[in-house]
């Protein structure tokens, strides 16, 4: 399975705007040419490209200040979750569920139950993570993440699930 996008940066290229990418924008949600604003699947912001909504929705927000000139607007780009469901597919990731050489991984993998979870930790953060099969607890993990939740007391429970914090 894949998923993902690819900007469509030719335009922008042709004009003579900086694309990596995507189309490369600051905190403001302005161009190689401070004069041509732009939000979307085809902007790179801090090095990150989007494919979903949410985002979007946030930067036509902080784009329209900036046009309002309300000059304190700035974009703030916040991991975004993605539920996936499809006949017979759960699944759930948010952040970088990759990871680099200072993360580590917590993995849980049950083939008789066809559950998989992925959780990266960086500085007992959660900064990703990816489920498949059982998403039942996406809503309580996702609310780690956005809260910047120290995992540390409940890290050799937290790849199970909420209810095993009980136990």
């Amino acid at each position: 399975m894949a998923t993902g996008i690819q900007p469509n940066i030719g335009l922008a290229k042709h004009i003579g705007l900086y694309c990596e990418r995507g189309i490369v924008v600051n905190d403001y949600l302005q161009t190689s040419d401070t004069k041509i604003y732009a939000v979307g699947e085809s902007i790179q912001h801090r090095g990150e490209v989007f494919g979903l909504v949410s985002p979007i929705y946030e930067q036509a927000k902080v784009c329209a200040r900036q046009l309002a000139d309300e000059s304190g607007a700035v974009y703030q780009s916040m991991p975004s979750a993605i539920k996936l469901k499809v006949t017979g597919i759960d699944m759930f990731s948010i952040g970088n569920f990759h990871g680099d050489a200072d993360c580590q991984e917590l993995v849980l993998i049950d083939h008789a139950q066809g559950v998989y979870r992925k959780i990266v930790l960086k500085n007992d953060l959660i900064i990703g993570m990816i489920m498949y099969g059982d998403t039942t607890d996406s809503a309580w993990y996702l609310s780690l993440v956005k809260n910047k939740i120290n995992i540390a007391d409940i890290r050799d429970r937290l790849i199970f699930n909420q209810c095993a914090l009980a136990a």
